[in-house]
């Protein structure tokens, strides 16, 4: 069973939906017209992509080793969510 209630689930997907529209209104527009639960899924992972690349974008204005520490959480944050996983593989 999950520890994260639905609400906090409604509003990470709220959140993602509201970066994704913030990022690219033609994007999120497009995905409008996907099924609610695809687009739910298809907005998180751009969010997450788009946050990510803010990340990246961002390493010149930091010192290499900084860059590297900041990216090394985000992969273990990553790799925790799937470990927690109950899916299976």
């Amino acid at each position: 069973s999950s520890s994260i209630d639905d609400a906090a689930v409604a509003a990470a997907y709220d959140a993602c939906a509201a970066a994704t529209r913030a990022s690219s209104a033609t994007f999120y527009f497009a995905t409008a017209l996907m099924r609610p639960t695809q687009r739910e899924r298809v907005r998180a992972i751009y969010a997450w992509c788009r946050a990510l690349d803010e990340v990246v974008d961002g390493a010149e204005t930091r010192s290499p080793a900084d860059a590297r520490r900041e990216l090394d959480a985000i992969e273990r944050r990553l790799r925790a969510l799937f470990d927690d996983d109950d899916g299976g593989d």
